[in-house]
């Protein structure tokens, strides 16, 4: 029981587990595995403070894409926190998730660097009106905060300033996967 979520998701995911003889390998590192329990429970605090509840981590090889650390929760014995569920494997905006890609394809255009202050204030695009998480703005913020804080008004500034056909394309290079056949606009980055 080194690293509990990556073991309930390779039960659940695994073809293997069907049948309780077959050995199910994984690519988990037990330091890595470790480390990442512990920065998650170093952060317990203060994410109770902002009022955050849980937190997931997944670690991964960039050179061999394996992953090395899954862990779910901030306490997989927390059953009051729901402390078994495997946050790492939850849906997700795909925006939050996209957003670091955006970061990085703004920072290496030379669209933005890290201290660069966007705002993060009411707007509108031809009827869009992008909204972050808690429903409030935060006037000017630095583009490495608003990537930290997942915002989404400053990153739907950034997606105008690479566009969005531009982002796509690099998304392709990444090998990330998409749905090429629809129509993505501003709000994919949301």
């Amino acid at each position: 029981m080194h690293s509990p979520h990556a073991a309930d998701f390779l039960a659940l995911t695994s073809s293997k587990a069907a049948s309780s003889h077959n050995t199910i390998d994984s690519t988990i590192d037990r330091s890595i595995q470790k480390t990442a329990e512990a920065i998650a429970h170093n952060y317990e605090y203060f994410l109770s403070q902002n009022g955050v509840s849980q937190s997931a981590i997944a670690v991964i090889n960039n050179n061999t894409r394996e992953v090395v650390a899954l862990v779910g929760s901030l306490d997989y014995w927390k059953e009051a926190n729901d402390g078994q569920v495997l946050g790492f494997w939850s849906y997700r905006s795909p925006g939050s998730t996209l957003k670091p890609f955006l970061y990085a394809l703004a920072i290496e255009k030379g669209l933005i660097s890290t201290d660069m202050l966007i705002e993060d204030a009411p707007v509108q695009f031809s009827g869009f009106r992008p909204m972050n998480f808690y429903e409030n703005w935060q006037g000017l913020v630095r583009a490495e905060d608003a990537l930290a804080q997942s915002l989404n008004v400053p990153f739907v500034h950034i997606l105008r300033g690479v566009r969005v056909d531009e982002f796509l394309d690099f998304l392709d290079d990444t090998e990330l996967s998409y749905n090429k056949h629809m129509s993505y606009g501003l709000s994919v980055i949301t």
